[in-house]
C-alpha cells in the first residue's frame, strides 16, 4: 500500500542520516584521538634528551621536525641517516645545548652541510664526522667554533691534513681524544700531534705511538 511504502522510504531516510550522523561522529572523534595523541607526542618529544636515529631514512625535514621540537635533546645520534644540509643548519640553529652529535657515514653530509652546522658557536663535546669528507676548512672552523669539544672522530677524512689537525688541537683546549682511522698520518704526523698535547689520546694509530 501506499502508507507503507511512505514509511518505508520515511525509515530509509531516517537510517541515511543516522549514518550520516555517526559517520561525522566517529570522524570528530578520531580528530580529537588525534590532536590529543599529537599534542602529548610534542609534550614527550619537548623532554627528550637523547635520541638514536641510526640507520634510518631520516632526511633534512625529519631531522628539522626533531630540531624545532625536541630542544632540550643532548644527544642527538644520526649514523647512517639521510640528513643533509638543511637538517645541520636546523640542527645549529634549534638545539643550543646539544653535546653529543653522530654523523658517521651520512651519504648527504658534505663540506657545505658541516659548513651550515657550524655557522655559530656550537657547545658539542663529541663530534662524530667518520666518512663525512671532511676538510681543513672544517676543522679550523671547528676549532673556533667548539671550544668545549672533547672527543673527534674525523676517521676516513683524507682530505685533511696535519697542519689543520695540529692547529684544531691547539686551539680545541678541551679535546682529549681523537679518532683517526683511515686519515693516512705518520710517524711523524702523530708525532707533531702528541708534541701539541702530550695527554692527546690518538685511536686509528699504533699502539706504541699513544701518549
Amino acid at each position: 500500500s501506499l502508507s507503507l511504502s511512505l514509511i518505508l522510504i520515511l525509515i530509509f531516510i531516517l537510517i541515511f542520516y543516522l549514518f550520516i550522523y555517526l559517520f561525522i561522529l566517529f570522524y570528530f572523534i578520531l580528530f580529537y584521538f588525534f590532536c590529543v595523541c599529537t599534542n602529548l607526542l610534542l609534550q614527550i618529544c619537548s623532554q627528550l634528551e637523547e635520541l638514536d636515529l641510526t640507520h634510518t631514512a631520516a632526511d633534512d625535514a625529519c631531522v628539522t621536525a626533531v630540531a624545532e621540537n625536541c630542544l632540550k635533546l643532548k644527544q642527538l645520534e644520526l649514523r647512517c641517516s639521510n640528513v643533509g644540509a638543511l637538517g645541520l643548519a636546523a640542527v645549529a640553529s634549534f638545539l643550543k645545548g646539544l653535546q653529543y652529535l653522530g654523523l658517521a657515514r651520512c651519504s648527504q653530509v658534505d663540506e657545505d652541510a658541516l659548513e651550515g652546522l657550524l655557522s655559530s658557536p656550537t657547545p658539542l663535546r663529541h663530534l662524530v664526522v667518520d666518512s663525512c669528507g671532511v676538510t681543513d676548512a672544517f676543522l679550523l672552523q671547528l676549532s673556533s667554533c667548539a671550544p668545549s669539544l672533547r672527543v673527534l672522530d674525523v676517521s676516513y677524512a683524507r682530505k685533511t691534513s696535519v697542519q689543520a689537525l695540529v692547529k684544531l688541537v691547539k686551539l680545541c683546549s678541551e679535546l682529549r681524544l681523537l679518532e683517526v682511522w683511515g686519515v693516512g698520518l705518520t710517524a711523524a704526523d702523530i708525532d707533531r700531534l702528541l708534541h701539541v698535547r702530550p695527554e692527546l689520546f690518538l685511536i686509528g694509530v699504533p699502539v706504541d705511538r699513544q701518549p
